[in-house]
């Protein structure tokens, strides 16, 4: 009986640390996610890389672009393109150093 009731313990412990790994993840991309949207002269964009590889390709220094909100917003092509690349990179940057951390932290639970 001692040996069930020390198993279901040891089930519980792996089940709550995946559920709390999970967690944690999720947290992770949403924190993520909000980081990736840039406001630029009233508009809100989502910064992808298909749109810093349009801003990249347009070959006028005026574009225009549609935010979430249907308003087409007229913007400076070099100016929103080094927006748009700072927040993808410092985004990415801080996601792949935070997820690193949590893999540590499944790793050492693991052992």
């Amino acid at each position: 009986m001692k040996d069930l009731d020390e198993f279901s313990k040891q089930l519980k412990a792996q089940a709550d640390a995946k559920f709390e790994l999970k967690a944690a993840r999720k947290t992770l991309t949403e924190r993520i996610e909000q980081m990736l949207f840039v406001t630029v002269n009233g508009g809100l964009f989502k910064v992808t890389p298909e749109l810093i590889a349009f801003v990249s390709c347009w070959d006028a220094d005026t574009l225009y672009l549609k935010d979430p909100y249907d308003r087409p917003i007229e913007l400076d092509r070099m100016e929103i393109l080094g927006k748009f690349k700072q927040a993808y990179q410092c985004a990415m940057n801080e996601w792949h150093l935070e997820f690193n951390k949590l893999v540590k932290v499944r790793k050492a639970a693991d052992v």
